[in-house]
């Protein structure tokens, strides 16, 4: 697995591959939960 703060676009391909092969074992959880937060509030304060 690429590391979340090395190659980010890479992981983020990694993340979508594996919640779509339903491999939910393998999600880095913490830092995609973090992500959507994030991603949540950039698009609330838009």
């Amino acid at each position: 697995m690429n590391n979340y703060s090395s190659d980010y676009y890479t992981w983020t391909q990694e993340q979508v591959k594996l919640l779509k092969l339903k491999r939910f074992e393998q999600v880095d959880w913490d830092n995609l939960i973090e992500e959507i937060e994030d991603w949540g509030k950039s698009r609330e304060n838009a």
